[in-house]
């Protein structure tokens, strides 16, 4: 396990791209402000870059089917088949979270 801690202004507009893993598990722990993340299922999205081994990402767009508000000290665990999508802006702060990556082999 490690994790990776970034500091940003979120600029996402829901459905704009998903991602999904294969190698890990993460855990997106916000540590100030909050931030939403958007979840969808397979059958609302398509591929618009095939899986980067190195990277561990794949990427989609499609359409949103639920909204997850993420305030500081909360946090959502996303699994590789999970639908996901970060950085969903809810206000002009910015954010400062932590991902830990799990590996899942």
């Amino acid at each position: 396990m490690f994790g990776n801690c970034f500091t940003y202004l979120a600029d996402g507009q829901a459905g704009t791209f998903f991602e999904t893993h294969q190698k890990y598990l993460d855990i997106h722990l916000v540590l100030e402000n909050e931030e939403a993340m958007a979840v969808t299922s397979p059958e609302n999205v398509s591929v618009t870059q095939e899986y980067d081994e190195e990277k561990d990402i794949e990427l989609y767009t499609g359409k949103v089917e639920q909204l997850v508000h993420l305030r500081a000290g909360e946090c959502l665990i996303t699994f590789p088949e999970d639908l996901h999508q970060p950085k969903v802006r809810i206000n002009d702060e910015p954010v400062k979270k932590v991902v830990f990556k799990v590996a899942i082999s």
